[in-house]
């Protein structure tokens, strides 16, 4: 994992609560076993998200438990120009490509 300094870490996590509670200025991308579930458990599962808390301090991670199944959200960083490529410097809104991943734990 890469270091950041503390101003860094601050501005990334700002960003990504502003994507996270928002679900903008970034993609949102789901697990094969969160496609299929209910819908109405996908919208419970968002809105947490969106208003839950993170288990870090850049704001990009959390677990959530709904009806007994735990779920997983992480904030991964690219590149915005090469989606493909990790972003050099998260903190750095207007490079970065956000992505919310959302799974299940098994």
């Amino acid at each position: 994992m890469k270091k950041y300094t503390r101003v860094q870490r601050e501005k990334i996590a700002m960003i990504n609560d502003i994507f996270r509670q928002y679900l903008l200025g970034g993609k949102i991308e789901f697990s094969q076993e969160v496609k299929g579930l209910e819908p109405r458990l996908v919208r419970e599962l968002l809105s947490r998200i969106r208003t839950g808390r993170s288990t870090n301090k850049e704001s990009s991670k959390g677990r959530i438990m709904i009806e007994g199944i735990l779920f997983r959200w992480a904030i991964e960083y690219y590149d915005r120009d090469n989606p493909e490529h990790p972003a050099n410097d998260p903190s750095d809104a207007g490079n970065t490509l956000r992505k919310l991943i959302i799974t299940r734990e098994e």
